[in-house]
């Protein structure tokens, strides 16, 4: 929620940006449909998965043995709030298109209407090709959303949900909403890398990367390319006390 309040999500803008802007809106209003779709879902399934591990038997964390279904409702909530950013950013692209476009805004709906009728038939109907040209297909969906300026991360979830519907079925693409959102925001990843950024901010305040590197340069200073090498030696230093590649590179990205 709040990445969107700042606008702070990754998009592509190659072409929206280059038409006019009553049309941009009328793109940005209909990305956002589809975002706000997605996860209205999203919330939907993660409070119902919520509801369902409180138990009896509760579902817990495999280590500690602690109930999983708080962090799950408080994840739903996030979802649920989320809802009122994307909702606030819709009416402000249809207020924006109707500034700028008056009613040539409104031609534009009966072509998304339509366009939707067809997507939905076609999802509900097996048609006669191969699963390989239909991942090609799921690409190019991709792609187009991606050009269409919507963030990057819903056009990927909006695909992938897509793509699911149609090769396992409504309630396996739906089921997977249950519980992949909810384990990638746990990924453990995005814990320990904030507090190897932390550690960064402490060494750089406390100048011990200064003296890390001084240490090198005063190794490798006299060699070719000595900057470099003191550089190198400074990272392998400091992978050497961390052992994670992901969580060194953003610490000596910060250092």
């Amino acid at each position: 929620a709040y990445a969107g309040l700042s606008k702070a999500h990754v998009r592509v803008d190659l072409i929206v940006g280059k038409l006019p802007t009553w049309v941009g809106h009328v793109v940005d209003a209909v990305t956002g449909l589809m975002s706000l779709t997605l996860w209205v879902l999203i919330a939907w399934k993660t409070f119902g998965w919520a509801v369902k591990i409180i138990g009896p038997p509760a579902l817990s964390s495999e280590v500690i043995g602690i109930p999983k279904a708080p962090f799950v409702f408080i994840a739903a909530l996030g979802c649920f709030i989320f809802w009122f950013v994307l909702i606030a950013e819709i009416f402000r692209s249809i207020d924006g298109a109707i500034d700028k476009g008056g009613k040539k805004a409104f031609w534009i709906l009966p072509g998304l209407a339509a366009i939707g009728g067809i997507a939905l038939v076609a999802l509900n109907v097996e048609l006669p090709v191969s699963n390989l040209v239909m991942g090609l297909v799921g690409i190019g969906l991709l792609i187009l959303l991606l050009f269409l300026r919507m963030p990057v991360a819903f056009a990927m979830g909006f695909v992938g949900l897509i793509g699911a519907w149609y090769f396992m079925g409504l309630n396996a693409g739906l089921g997977t909403l249950e519980v992949i959102p909810y384990y990638t925001a746990s990924f453990y990843f995005l814990v320990i890398v904030p507090l190897f950024f932390l550690m960064s901010a402490f060494c750089f305040r406390a100048q011990i990367s200064r003296d890390l590197y001084d240490t090198c340069y005063a190794w490798l200073g006299h060699l070719p390319g000595g900057l470099a090498s003191a550089t190198i030696g400074g990272c392998a230093g400091f992978s050497a006390v961390c052992g994670d590649s992901l969580a060194t590179a953003a610490a000596m990205g910060k250092v």
